[in-house]
């Protein structure tokens, strides 16, 4: 079980933390105020800080679907990329948004053409056949609705929980 709340801190010495509960989801944010260094991915040939000081790291988790959406937002309040991970028991445990990871996602670089599937290899290493289908057919769905323009979490209008 992996906890939003401690999810995804690499290299961050201190942030702030922000939970907003609604009826179907939970955000979480973390607005980043110091780090050891910046978090730098490499897609493309091109450097993509996704972590740095006065980042935000926001994370949607609706309880009644197989994945979270992470979304790495810049000091400026733009987004750097959306990050949807496949999931199971999405829920609540004593306050704190608590997930199973499935190993499988799926990202989107905004601002270029990059959208890739992740860990497909580590999926299959550690899951069965059952988690690994109930992952892939979750991100296929995804996909789905967002290339129809359909998708809350890439609608989503993330700056009102940018505190």
């Amino acid at each position: 079980m992996k906890y939003l709340t401690s999810t995804y801190l690499k290299d961050i010495e201190k942030y702030k933390l922000s939970l907003f509960f609604e009826k179907d989801y939970c955000i979480s944010v973390k607005k980043v105020i110091e780090t050891k260094q910046p978090f730098i991915l490499k897609e493309d040939g091109r450097d993509i800080i996704i972590i740095d000081k006065d980042f935000y790291i926001l994370e949607y988790m609706p309880f009644d679907q197989n994945y979270i959406c992470r979304i790495h937002i810049n000091d400026t309040k733009n987004i750097i990329e959306w990050f949807y991970l496949a999931t199971r028991n999405n829920r609540v445990i004593n306050g704190i948004p608590a997930f199973e990871d499935l190993k499988l996602s799926y990202v989107i670089v905004n601002k270029s053409n990059i959208k890739k599937l992740y860990n497909v290899g580590l999926a299959r290493k550690f899951l069965n056949e059952n988690d690994f289908n109930l992952a892939f057919s979750q991100l296929s769905k995804l996909k789905k609705e967002i290339k129809d323009k359909i998708n809350f979490v890439y609608k989503l209008d993330y700056k009102q929980y940018l505190v």
